[in-house]
């Protein structure tokens, strides 16, 4: 069985054994109410297509110690419900819930043919239309034209981006990143992103060239569109990946362009 069957079991309990990779997992705050958890929130792929998924607090003692990026799971009795409206990181319509029941075994034998990465990138033409909506959370790749931020060795630049509130500059690392339709935008790293941004940079011999990076919030800031990470934001760099490493061998020939 594969993801593409809960097409047809939306709304409804799972009985049935998914085999699936688990690409990611990350606490859901709720920042307007003190910093509450609201739980983890896990990004599944089986065959390619990747679902949602959702464990609330109180069930998250049975499966927090049993997660890990990358492994392989068979999952087993889970509710199927509609897909989220609000910061998706997934296509598909519908959202795995955990349940009481639910169950998820390692696979310790063999390598499943499921993907280690997935990814949805986009260009500049489809991060504007859905700025400040906090509808969907795309990725992107590009090459870095402008990096600032606090304790960063051999900043590329002295511009810090437009000013945020209570001093958290500090906390930021603002960069523009040059996509490969030729766009150049705005992106603000936060907070633990930045801290393992800020790490990398300042531990490399040669600076990352191309980053990409993912589930970023377009928000509008000082009239330009802006790219801010989340909580389930990751970062990539140069040859850590194929995509990466597929920019790297085009934007030498998109920054020649430019300067024709």
């Amino acid at each position: 069985m594969t993801f593409q069957v809960l097409d047809k079991i939306g709304g409804q309990f799972c009985n049935e054994e998914v085999l699936v990779r688990l690409l990611h997992f990350w606490e859901a705050r709720n920042f307007k109410k003190g910093n509450v958890l609201m739980g983890v929130e896990v990004l599944l792929d089986s065959e390619g297509n990747s679902v949602q998924g959702f464990i609330s607090p109180n069930r998250l003692f049975r499966h927090e110690n049993n997660l890990h990026r990358s492994s392989v799971y068979k999952l087993k009795k889970f509710m199927v419900r509609p897909a989220k409206t609000l910061y998706r990181v997934s296509d598909h319509k519908h959202t795995i819930w955990f349940t009481d029941l639910t169950t998820m075994v390692p696979v310790l034998d063999g390598e499943p043919n499921i993907e280690a990465h997935k990814f949805r990138i986009r260009v500049f033409s489809d991060f504007a239309p859905i700025a400040d909506t906090d509808f969907d959370l795309f990725d992107v790749v590009g090459q870095h034209r402008l990096i600032s931020g606090d304790n960063l060795k051999s900043a590329t630049a002295t511009d810090t981006g437009t000013e945020v509130a209570e001093n958290r500059s500090r906390d930021r690392v603002f960069l523009h990143l040059l996509m490969q339709d030729g766009e150049s935008i705005r992106i603000n790293l936060w907070e633990d992103i930045a801290a393992a941004f800020r790490e990398r940079w300042n531990t490399s011999t040669v600076q990352p060239t191309v980053l990409l990076i993912t589930t970023v919030n377009p928000k509008t800031i000082g009239g330009a569109v802006t790219l801010s990470s989340t909580s389930s934001t990751r970062l990539y760099f140069d040859a850590n990946i194929a995509e990466t490493q597929e920019f790297m061998t085009k934007y030498v020939s998109i920054t020649l362009h430019l300067r024709l």
